[in-house]
């Protein structure tokens, strides 16, 4: 390792325990927007010519172990218990924001894949808002929870479906691309119906799969080898990674229900420290020259609002459903804040070569508006309701 290498890793060592402690002296800051924060300061002022092999790796693993905890934290007992009706509402709710956001994108004169971005949805900064309002097991907090789920299934297949038709077009190849997808959602499916199978004929070895407090940690390294099994599987097919991650902690949470213990283990790895290096790094390789331009700043805003207006917008279907109207005016600003997906989709966009420099450096300061602005006005709203 080189010294310069060396410096950079304690810088962001260091930033990653304390990030955290900052934010929490200021309630507005969550502490993924402060490590975004101190990434551009680092990438601003130190990080100009840095070797990075180190860091990008341990950057790169945080940001797929962050999908897989997502995964995880799909309830499946919550959602059977949900109700069809519910369900079928909550996704056309989603499918409308997205028709939205293809109008939208046509609107505003940007490209196509910028309907993704006004697509995202992540529920990575609204989980610990529900536990800082014990509204975790409320009825309003399952609903929420399971909305946000489904917008990041849904806002994952548009990028599935966007990634065949803007790097293939309606050719055989995007056809195999989407064959591709669809062989790897079967392989999922089979795997989850022979460990569901499995564990129904000899339940005792959900004590070895889930086994946690011994010096082997069998629960914690059976549920690594199943991140890492799915991430390699995404790469064989040429899918994302961060979708075979998202989907191998769906399946981990679909076959062991009983799985919280290893869910707050990991999370206490992941969230501890790999996932603050992520966002550490989304800020060191932000261009703050692309400050100086207005269109950058006028296009952030832009994201900040059509992302809000086009959920709002689509509100008035969730009347089909059993929410009550008093719920309806959060409901947009519950899904509005899309940190973690927003970042990763301007990362993976910007690798592909769908946004500019401009364009990802507009894309990373509307997710730290819209984390800063909508969750405030979310807990105020959600205060207000009676669950």
């Amino acid at each position: 390792m080189h010294t310069n290498e060396a410096v950079l890793l304690m810088l962001i060592s260091a930033g990653a325990f304390l990030m955290p402690i900052i934010g929490r002296r200021f309630d507005f800051l969550p502490s993924s927007v402060a490590e975004i924060l101190y990434g551009i300061v680092i990438g601003t002022f130190i990080g100009s010519g840095l070797e990075t092999g180190i860091v990008t790796f341990l950057s790169d693993f945080g940001f797929i172990l962050l999908m897989y905890l997502a995964g995880m934290e799909i309830d499946v007992d919550e959602i059977a218990e949900t109700g069809k009706r519910n369900l079928g509402v909550y996704f056309l709710y989603f499918i409308a924001v997205a028709v939205l956001a293809v109008a939208a994108a046509s609107v505003t004169g940007r490209e196509p894949s910028y309907s993704l971005i006004y697509l995202a949805t992540a529920i990575g900064l609204l989980f610990p808002i529900l536990k800082e309002m014990n509204l975790m097991g409320t009825p309003t907090g399952s609903m929420l929870l399971i909305m946000g789920s489904i917008g990041e299934v849904v806002t994952l297949s548009g990028l599935m479906v966007s990634t065949a038709l803007f790097e293939y077009g309606f050719s055989v190849d995007g056809g195999l691309y989407l064959a591709q997808v669809a062989g790897f959602g079967l392989i999922a499916f089979i795997i989850i119906k022979l460990f569901t199978l499995y564990m129904w004929w000899f339940p005792a070895t959900q004590r070895f799969f889930l086994s946690t407090g011994t010096v082997t940690e069998t629960g914690v390294r059976g549920a690594l080898v199943n991140m890492l099994i799915f991430t390699a599987l995404a790469a064989i097919f040429h899918i994302k990674l961060i979708i075979g991650a998202f989907l191998g902690g769906f399946i981990f949470a679909a076959v062991f229900r009983q799985r919280h213990e290893i869910q707050e283990r990991l999370g206490t790895f992941g969230y501890g420290f790999l996932v603050p290096v992520f966002f550490i790094d989304v800020g060191m390789n932000f261009d703050i020259g692309v400050l100086k331009d207005v269109s950058v700043l006028l296009a952030a805003l832009e994201i900040t609002a059509v992302v809000l207006l086009l959920r709002i917008v689509a509100t008035p279907l969730l009347l089909l459903s059993n929410l009550r109207p008093a719920h309806l005016p959060m409901i947009p600003f519950a899904t509005a804040f899309p940190l973690t997906l927003l970042v990763a989709v301007g990362r993976i966009g910007s690798e592909l070569g769908w946004y500019t420099p401009k364009d990802t450096g507009a894309i990373v300061l509307a997710a730290i508006v819209t984390a800063l602005i909508y969750p405030p006005v979310f807990k105020n709203l959600a205060a207000r309701i009676r669950v």
